[in-house]
């Protein structure tokens, strides 16, 4: 937004972002929930997941609109693009905290092939 590159490239690197989020979180589910409810477990995610991108888009198309962002007016997305920016950092936030977590004395095993007995 404050360079003249393509909004085309912030968009691939938010969707990169975005998509390793989900890519460490799946497969972690089984290492954190018993086996009788990690069915309800996955729809949950998946539920969590589902609204969080409506959610998004909703505010990004809201963002765009108040901000009359168009090819005329690249700089109308400068908000959405900080929206996508702040979530792409509260992300890496929780990450680091989850990383701290897992390394520490009350790990679930996720650094780990077998999961810690629960």
């Amino acid at each position: 937004g404050y360079t003249n590159l393509s909004l085309w490239v912030s968009t691939v690197l938010i969707g990169i972002a975005f998509s390793l989020v989900p890519a460490v979180l799946w497969p972690a589910v089984p290492y954190v929930v018993t086996a009788e409810r990690l069915g309800t477990a996955y729809g949950l995610m998946t539920m969590l997941q589902n609204i969080g991108l409506t959610v998004c888009n909703l505010a990004a198309g809201m963002l765009n609109d108040a901000s009359d962002a168009s090819p005329d007016n690249p700089s109308g997305y400068l908000p959405m693009l900080w929206m996508f920016c702040l979530l792409s950092l509260f992300g890496f936030v929780f990450a680091a905290a989850l990383r701290k977590r897992e390394t520490g004395p009350e790990s679930h095993g996720l650094e780990s092939i077998r999961a810690a007995a629960a």
